[in-house]
């Protein structure tokens, strides 16, 4: 297994102690290791070892940004220097400036670098800047379409060979060492955008009521195959994202994996706000959520600073850790979040 080494909202790496990186040689050294693979891991070889990187947020955070002949570069932490690749420009939901740099690396700007690129903008709109002469466009981040909620989508995945990277074809390895340490008595569980059902059919295994549901027909009737013999277990052919009144405040834990990334971003708000109707009032959310820099989808990436951002008024967090054991490509790609239901306003 390799080893891993973080990188903290402000762009430092961090130590296994929580102590950032300081010297400057080294941390820039670092930061220009930095690679990333086709499914968003990021990874570097440092000193002969590969070395798994997981950002809190993008792992180049600028400080700064300069124009010097015409080139527009950002700077990071430990003085490092990197081009900007124009046509990368994209814009957040909370007006946060995102980019690649010319070796492909994704980054973001921090407030001040932001307010730096403004005023090196000789105009600009809501969707371009005029910086040197030149027009950058800036395009939503996410690269989306409402297609990607849709049965005759999902229909059509579940009718691809090979399947999509995200079915592992078996209950997810992580799930059932910490269901162990949870030691949950017998609880209702709802398990949205279920797929094939295997981690629904684990949960149900260990004595739990549990409801799974997917809006791919195809999808159920496999699922009913493997394990409609479980009688703990329902499946349910329907819209996750639009569950009837008569599901609201009626599950102990909501269990998340690869419905989040799934889904079209710009209805993640409206997932979140359906993992705590459905809640009890003591209620629990777990969570494995892909923590990937990548734009386009399905799967759709994203970050712990943007799970951060969409959970933490309707949850408290009480477990948050990067996955050490994750199969396949997803070692690095993985963040685990088990989560209390705030009481309601």
């Amino acid at each position: 297994m390799a080893k891993s080494i973080a990188i903290d909202e402000e762009g430092y790496f961090l130590l296994d102690n929580g102590i950032r990186v300081g010297d400057e040689v080294v941390g820039r050294r670092m930061l220009e290791a930095i690679r990333i693979d086709e499914y968003g891991v990021l990874t570097m070889d440092y000193e002969g070892q590969k070395i798994v990187v997981e950002p809190f947020d993008k792992p180049f955070v600028a400080q700064q940004v300069h124009l010097e002949n015409n080139i527009l570069s950002v700077q990071m932490p430990y003085q490092q220097l990197s081009e900007v690749a124009l046509d990368s420009l994209s814009v957040d939901e909370w007006d946060r400036f995102h980019g690649l740099t010319k070796s492909g690396i994704p980054f973001v700007m921090s407030r001040p670098a932001q307010a730096e690129l403004f005023n090196l903008a000789e105009a600009f709109t809501d969707e371009t800047l005029l910086v040197a002469g030149k027009t950058i466009a800036t395009h939503p981040y996410y690269v989306t379409s409402d297609e990607f909620n849709k049965s005759p989508f999902w229909s059509g995945k579940y009718q691809e060979s090979p399947l999509p990277p995200w079915n592992l074809e078996k209950p997810h390895p992580e799930l059932q060492s910490f269901l162990m340490q949870l030691k949950l008595n017998k609880c209702r569980i709802l398990v949205p955008g279920c797929g094939y059902g295997h981690d629904a059919a684990l949960l149900a295994e260990q004595g739990h009521l549990v409801t799974a549901i997917d809006i791919s027909e195809e999808a159920i009737e496999r699922a009913n195959e493997l394990y409609g013999h479980i009688a703990t277990l329902q499946f349910v052919v329907g819209d996750a994202l639009n569950l009837d009144e008569t599901y609201d405040s009626t599950f102990d834990i909501v269990f998340e994996h690869t419905f989040y990334c799934a889904i079209s971003p710009d209805s993640r708000d409206q997932l979140v706000k359906l993992w705590k109707r459905v809640l009890t009032d003591t209620g629990h959310l777990l969570g494995l959520f892909f923590v990937v820099p990548k734009r386009s989808g399905p799967y759709f990436g994203g970050s712990e600073w943007e799970l951060r951002e969409k959970l933490q008024s309707r949850f408290n967090f009480l477990y948050w850790t990067r996955l050490m054991h994750s199969p396949g490509w997803r070692h690095g790609a993985e963040l685990m979040i088990y989560a209390q239901k705030k009481p309601s306003d």
